[in-house]
């Protein structure tokens, strides 16, 4: 099958993590589309190879179309992904069958199939990265079939496990062979090139193992603010991945069954903003030491409160002045909702 026989399959957009549809967008649009292409290039913001739990069923097909996966992202890896391109760029002998990876991912072979996948040549992963202050976030997907054509889909959602199933999300699509609108097609393809070839005014491109050997690679441990998506993903991962391998499915009782625990505060459920993020990691990278200067409503309140809690995390005790009794009251409720 080719990507135009899903033109009457395929939604316009899709909604992630509602309720019984949770998992409509991942057999509906993900697999499919995935299965029935030869190139998918995706700038993810963050990755993770533990995304391999969804795809390893589309993996075959593309490979038997001699496909191709290009990934970009941030420097913020898991361990997992960090070991795999040491292996990589410490040129380790990779001699691992990918057919039997596949066929036993059960077995949790999460980085010997992320390093054999680039081994073969099926996929390749760029880290996007901004030698002073700034961090790569951007989210969208370009795939192609045999006859040329094109879905782009745009949305806020990172190509890892808890970015598919963890959050509440969307993507739109762009559909060549459809009504979709070819401009938005050109730029977003034109705009990955641009970056893949490393040749962006701003921006570096790395291969994964060139980003080794400069020590940029960074683990998503140390970010307080991805510990809510890094969760996500240990928890699916442990309690879910068997019983979606051996289903051939993940169903809405199975999402449940790995989201069985509640956030611990209402921080947990708050998706900060990009400028906001910026200031919690210069804060993080100056020895958490910073003076924000923002305008009334920008969220400073909110980054306060990620600050706060991370140093109570590292068992330090946040010391909060404020300038009379009336910001006194506001913030101790404040203190008491969020942390």
């Amino acid at each position: 099958m080719a990507l135009v026989d899903y033109k009457d399959k395929f939604k316009d957009s899709y909604t992630i993590n509602t309720g019984d549809d949770v998992c409509n967008v991942i057999n509906s649009f993900y697999k499919p589309a995935l299965s029935n292409c030869i190139s998918y290039d995706r700038n993810a913001g963050y990755f993770s190879s533990a995304i391999f739990s969804l795809t390893y069923q589309a993996l075959p097909n593309l490979i038997k179309n001699n496909g191709k996966i290009r990934i970009i992202c941030n420097e913020f890896l898991s361990k997992e992904d960090i070991e795999a391109g040491n292996k990589i760029a410490g040129q380790e002998k990779i001699n691992y069958k990918l057919d039997e990876l596949l066929q036993n991912y059960k077995n949790k072979n999460r980085t010997k199939l992320f390093c054999t996948l680039i081994h073969e040549g099926f996929l390749e992963i760029k880290i996007c990265w901004k030698p002073q202050r700034g961090m790569f976030h951007k989210k969208t997907g370009i795939l192609k079939d045999k006859d040329g054509s094109v879905i782009v889909f745009t949305g806020g959602v990172n190509e890892s496990l808890g970015g598919w199933l963890g959050n509440y999300d969307s993507v739109t699509l762009e559909q060549s062979y459809g009504t979709g609108r070819r401009k938005v097609i050109d730029d977003e393809i034109k705009n990955f090139e641009e970056l893949w070839d490393n040749s962006h005014s701003a921006w570096e491109c790395l291969p994964l193992e060139e980003a080794v050997k400069k020590n940029i690679l960074k683990n998503i441990l140390t970010k307080s603010e991805f510990d809510e998506e890094l969760e996500s993903i240990i928890e699916i991962e442990n309690k879910l991945q068997d019983r979606l391998i051996k289903n051939g499915e993940l169903t809405t009782e199975d999402y449940n069954f790995a989201h069985d625990q509640k956030p611990q505060s209402a921080l947990d459920e708050i998706k900060l903003g990009d400028h906001q993020e910026l200031a919690l990691e210069a804060w993080e990278n100056n020895n958490h030491k910073a003076i924000f200067k923002y305008c009334t409503g920008s969220g400073k309140t909110m980054i306060a409160m990620f600050a706060i809690r991370e140093m109570l995390k590292q068992k330090k005790k946040p010391l909060i002045i404020v300038d009379g009794i009336p910001l006194r009251s506001q913030w101790a409720e404040e203190i008491r909702k969020y942390v």
